[in-house]
């Protein structure tokens, strides 16, 4: 889910709160944050089994190390049971029998500029092991910056390439590298205080977010 909008539309509070509630209603979920430079989900540290900020590349590291062994553990497992129940194989259901892991991004662009290409070459890889190893990704950044490096930067490109996500403010039209199938009029009109839209392949509904 890549969370974007105008400057100060509440992003990082919107994902504090959701770590929060996954933390309160799941707490077997492993939840690992990225965090920006001015640390602004570091309420998060205490319940996430890993926390960093960027530019601190050896825990960045270890944490994404971490991340990519239990998804290898993962596949393996998934392809072995698939093996086993041919046909009859259901991938939602072998999942369910493992914790989530839910990974924060607090600031994507400043992510990308500040960690080695290693560690950003591992988070692109976790991004595409992700499908069906549950995993859930929430980058947030501000979308003058994601519609930039959308075009330049192949991490931004992964994650947007799912067409997940949710604008806090500002218009839909700020966020042109979400596909929609708003009409035209409605592509421009500003989000009111307490509006989101909720993006999904193409699809907007406006909502209220948490």
């Amino acid at each position: 889910l890549v969370v974007s909008g105008s400057i100060g539309c509440g992003k990082s509070r919107w994902m504090n709160l959701t770590a929060q509630m996954i933390h309160e209603k799941r707490p077997e979920d492993k939840i690992y944050i990225f965090d920006s430079l001015k640390a602004a989900m570091s309420a998060g540290e205490a319940f996430a089994r890993g926390y960093c900020i960027s530019g601190q590349d050896a825990r960045t590291e270890q944490m994404l190390g971490e991340i990519v062994d239990m998804l290898n553990v993962r596949k393996r497992a998934q392809n072995q049971a698939r093996a086993v129940a041919g046909d009859s194989f259901d991938e939602e259901e072998f999942i369910q029998s493992y914790e989530q892991i839910c990974i924060f991004i607090d600031d994507l662009k400043e992510f990308v500029d500040q960690v080695s290409n290693d560690n950003k070459n591992a988070m692109e890889r976790i991004c595409r092991l992700a499908q069906g190893l549950g995993v859930l990704v929430f980058a947030g950044g501000r979308a003058a910056d994601l519609v930039k490096y959308n075009e330049i930067e192949s991490l931004t490109r992964v994650l947007i390439s799912h067409q997940k996500g949710l604008i806090l403010g500002g218009s839909a039209a700020l966020c042109s590298f979400f596909n929609n199938d708003l009409h035209y009029d409605e592509k421009g009109r500003e989000l009111k205080d307490g509006e989101a839209y909720l993006c999904d392949r193409g699809h907007f509904i406006k909502i209220k977010p948490v």
